[in-house]
């Protein structure tokens, strides 16, 4: 038995009937680098759900065994059930990975015992997966206490905890239908449901999440919640611009500031703390305030010195120290002494820039004595608004930045209260989003705080705010606004006859689309248009294989010559379906060619493309794909551990090491044509640690990425994709090339998902001991913005599970939106689960701008369609999401998009021009060359021959208005 055991942090349940109960768990540490005290230290816990009446803390196997590989028991005598029905046993993580070989249980009271199970188990669709159920518990959450009572209350948000249950053959997917949140150290019982508000003291304190799915598996997760009292070290300065006089030294006082930001030391005008990164440092009429607290060990007397070249004044508490506001006031040097109380001293400094000259105002505070200011005092600045107009009907996203946004925060246009938008990201203390109230003319917008109103920033309301299909003599809304829906039947009812799909790619006739499923199969699903999401016809294409999935799947702009897709296929938890890791089964993973044919066959298989990829023991697989401008095929291959390691505690990730091309964006040089070589070789199939590679035209294009499910080539030439960060539970994070190079992934581990540049060589910091043997790099587990030993950061974080990534290539909205990026958080199968969407833009260097909210809806990836739509497959909801946007385009012809947008450059293939008002008889122009052969198939869009051509050019239908560019043609 104790040969065997369980790993990482997790939950045992067992039915029972109320009663008292008798528990006895078996343990013994078999692994010989912690045969020492201390090495393995964890907490068990054991209950019925609703209170803890056993309990053992700190439990040190090695310890109390006094030896390795000796057993011990751990025994409970009573735990008392009552009307939840189930034993709950918990083994949570102190110093490496919980290790339990066997639990036994005993009734020890009438009327205890186990019932009879009225129905049978679900089928083991998963084939042995033990952690069904993923609780996904947030990253670690921060407040400020700001009332001073010791605590404060934080919201906590499990809705991106999920199942990993499917069943191809049903179309039945997992969901969570129980959350559990404990205090992670005493195992108090915090509170039920997906979200839980829950008041924590000021400090630091674990929280554990436990979910059950409908199948009855259950997962744990913890996290931290940490209460600050807002005390920072440094000044916070305010600037007010247009004053007339020096400003007053309450913080409340007009007039309001347009600014305000932290610095180290009032040392504006020179030295380390210079007016860099603050607003107009030149010119004249602007005034400053900043607020910091003296720290007083002792009470006495304490000297202070000023420098300044305009009105200034310095107050300690309510009374000025020194006041030299004249109109006069002129440059000048003060040193005064005053008497301190011990405790903490307020200091005000307030100055007003007069003179068109280079500013200074400079305080020395007395040594010794640190300064800090209140962050749960900040009075709201706003200093920009993302758009400043919108429709008189209301629903504009308003992104509003500033600082101080947070304590109660409302936000009011004019004196209409706006509703506040969840980010997906928590309380945030510099944006809010919320969706603009119905309104006419031009408003203010302020946010009011526990702390005080903001400065109002100007918004305009006009026009209708979007809808319709356009109309005479009315122009194009511009106005950025969607909707959410789904695609639906020609009844209007929703689509669902696509079951647990994955991810989405476009035809080369622009209206089919081509959908990847958990059922091992590609759907073709045609379009009547892109505009109402409606479904014409749909069909399933043939099977992958037994127990394969389909991941990914894509379309080659370099193919002309009929409607094909690529698709990624895998066999996940190949264990469990009878494949060793001696038979191969890290590498079953292969892409495979389809093409649509217009009979009952719905797609035939071409040929498999690529056979040999590495897929992991769990459910880490072959992901998105995308090509490059010579038709070479970039493909995201998963790991095969957490963070790096594989030994104990690593089971829950498949116990199997990293091989070649595993934890790697790959690329496979279809560019070679007819000699393309798409069989990967090894030399040895029983150790994926130690295979080389050996054949195959397949090979390493970036490093070191866990789990990248989305990859996209942007207009632009860069590559983008998705990462998801490591889990608590699955793995330690490797720390060297050692065999005992390795932490408890609680303690080095980062489990946020990241946005990272892709480029040819880079190493994105998962680790792979395979190649680490000619790339040392590729050792070390690296932070997700650690740029250290050859690593490449991430561009940036994001909240798991963040995984589509798409580029809108329409012109919507005259263009607004046109070459951004958007991604989509995943969605489980929780009911009222819709997960978002955020965006950014896209650098010359192939940096963004930062992330922002979009739209409140998600799935587990997204396609922006040709029409400015988003589409967004739910997989364990059961349908196909999107979002459409509120658009007129107003009179004329108007082109939105093509698909393709990418062709070779001999052109004489069809594209779909997709738009508003084409004629019967319409004329196109790509490049200023014709696009020959024209046919309207829609109301939204027509057909035409490509012209021959080079690099990015627009299209233009009857003269209509071009925003950039349209399509791109290859480099072949």
């Amino acid at each position: 038995m104790y040969g065997s055991h369980r790993a990482g942090t997790f939950l045992y349940t067992v039915a029972a009937k109320p009663g008292t109960y008798a528990l006895r768990i078996h343990l013994a540490e078999v692994w010989a680098p912690n045969y020492k005290v201390g090495a393995r230290v964890f907490n068990l816990r054991a209950g019925d759900g609703t209170r803890t009446t056993g309990r053992a803390l700190k439990v040190d196997v090695y310890k109390r065994a006094g030896a390795g590989a000796k057993a011990v028991v751990v025994a409970f005598n009573r735990v008392i059930v009552g009307g939840s029905g189930k034993i709950i046993i918990q083994c949570q993580s102190v110093t490496e990975q919980c290790m339990i070989s066997g639990v036994s249980v005993s009734p020890r009271s009438a009327g205890a015992g186990f019932p009879t199970p009225t129905t049978a188990p679900p089928a083991d669709n998963n084939r042995g997966e033990d952690h069904r159920a993923h609780a996904v518990p947030g990253a670690p959450y921060t407040a400020i206490d700001f009332n001073g009572d010791g605590a404060e209350a934080v919201t906590l948000d499990g809705s991106g905890s999920h199942s990993h249950y499917f069943n191809a053959a049903t179309g039945d997917a997992g969901r969570i239908v129980e959350y559990a949140w404990t205090h992670g150290s005493s195992g108090e019982r915090l509170g039920s449901g997906v979200t839980l508000t829950s008041t924590f003291p000021v400090g630091v304190t674990p929280v554990t999440l436990t979910v059950t799915d409908n199948t009855g598996a259950v997962a744990t997760d913890g996290t931290t919640v940490t209460v600050g009292t807002g005390a920072t070290s440094g000044w916070w300065c305010y600037w007010m611009t247009k004053t007339s006089r020096l400003p007053p030294r309450w913080v409340t006082a007009a007039p309001r500031p347009q600014y305000a930001a932290s610095t180290g030391a009032v040392r504006f005008g020179a030295g380390k703390h210079g007016w860099a990164g603050f607003p107009t440092p030149f010119g004249a009429g602007w005034a400053m305030r900043c607020v910091g607290s003296l720290d007083v060990a002792k009470g006495g007397r304490y000297p202070f010195k000023l420098t300044a070249n305009g009105p200034v004044a310095v107050y300690l508490g309510t009374k000025p120290l020194l006041a030299l506001g004249g109109a006069g006031a002129a440059t000048g040097t003060w040193t005064k002494t005053a008497r301190l109380a011990a405790g903490s001293t307020v200091v005000t400094v307030v100055y007003w820039k007069k003179w068109d000259n280079l500013g200074t105002v400079q305080l020395t505070t007395p040594p010794g004595l640190p300064v800090s200011y209140a962050a749960n005092k900040q009075l709201p600045v706003l200093t920009g608004l993302s758009t400043s107009s919108g429709g008189v009907g209301g629903g504009t996203t308003v992104k509003l930045s500033g600082s101080g946004l947070f304590n109660g925060e409302t936000v009011f246009f004019g004196k209409t209260q706006a509703t506040i938008i969840n980010d997906g990201g928590g309380e945030s203390s510099d944006s809010i989003y919320v969706k603009s109230p119905a309104g006419t003319s031009t408003v203010s917008v302020t946010a009011k705080t526990g702390n005080g109103v903001s400065n109002p920033l100007k918004f305009t309301y006009g026009g209708t705010g979007g809808g319709g299909d356009g109309g005479s003599g009315v122009p194009a809304t511009t106005e950025v606004k969607y909707v959410s829906t789904h695609l639906k039947t020609k009844s209007g009812a929703k689509f669902t006859s696509v079951p647990l799909a994955t991810s989405i790619a476009l035809g080369a006739d622009g209206l089919t689309y081509f959908i990847g499923s958990l059922t091992g199969s590609v759907y073709k699903v045609r379009m009547i248009n892109h505009h109402a999401m409606t479904v014409g016809s749909y069909c399933q294409g043939p099977s992958s294989g037994a127990k394969r999935i389909i991941a990914g799947v894509a379309v080659n702009p370099a193919l002309t010559g009929g409607s094909f897709v690529y698709a990624s296929s895998s066999i996940i938890n190949y264990q469990s379906e009878g494949l060793s890791v001696a038979d191969g089964g890290w590498a079953n993973g292969r892409i495979e060619l389809y093409k649509a044919v217009a009979d009952e066959r719905c797609l035939v298989k071409v040929k498999d493309v690529i056979t040999g990829l590495p897929v992991s023991a769990h459910d880490h697989t072959l992901n998105g794909m995308a090509f490059d401008q010579v038709g070479n095929l970039l493909i995201q291959a998963g790991s095969s551990t957490n963070a790096g390691y594989n030994g104990p505690g690593s089971e829950k990730s498949g116990g199997v090491d990293e091989s070649p091309l595993s934890a790697a964006t790959l690329i496979a040089y279809l560019s070679k044509g007819p000699t393309f070589d798409g069989k990967v070789t090894y030399d040895n199939m029983a150790d994926p640690a130690t295979a080389k590679q050996t054949g195959g035209d397949v090979a390493v294009f970036a490093s070191g990425i866990r789990n990248a499910f989305g990859l996209l080539r942007h207009s632009s030439g860069h590559l983008y994709g998705l990462d998801n960060g490591g889990n608590n539970g699955y793995g330690d994070v490797r720390t060297g090339c050692g065999p005992d190079d390795h932490l408890p992934f609680p303690t080095a581990g980062d489990p946020r998902d990241t946005l990272i540049l892709l480029k040819a060589g880079s190493y994105h910091g998962h680790p792979n001991l395979n190649r680490a043997r000619s790339d040392t790099r590729q050792c070390v587990w690296r932070k997700p913005l650690e740029e250290v030993g050859g690593s490449t950061a991430a561009l940036a974080t994001l909240s798991s599970s963040t995984n589509g990534i798409t580029e809108c290539r329409s012109s919507v909205f005259d263009g607004a939106i046109k070459g951004h990026l958007f991604f989509t958080k995943y969605v489980g199968g929780s009911a009222g689960a819709t997960g978002f969407m955020s965006t950014t833009t896209v650098k010359a260097d192939g940096g963004v701008t930062g992330i922002n909210f979009f739209f409140k809806s998600g799935g587990l990836s997204v396609f922006s369609n040709p029409m400015g739509a988003f589409l967004m497959p739910r997989t364990q909801q059961g349908f196909i999401a999107a979002m459409t946007p509120v658009y007129s385009p107003g009179t004329g012809a108007k082109v939105m998009g093509l698909a393709p947008n990418r062709g070779v450059k001999a052109g004489g293939y069809r594209v779909y021009v997709a738009g508003y008002n084409f004629g019967a008889a319409s004329k196109v122009t790509v490049g200023g060359k014709a696009c020959t052969a024209v046919k309207k198939v829609s109301k939204y869009g027509l057909t035409c021959l490509m012209p021959a051509g080079t690099g990015k050019v627009a299209v233009v239908v009857d003269g209509s208005q071009t925003y950039g560019f349209d399509f791109e043609y290859m480099s072949i």
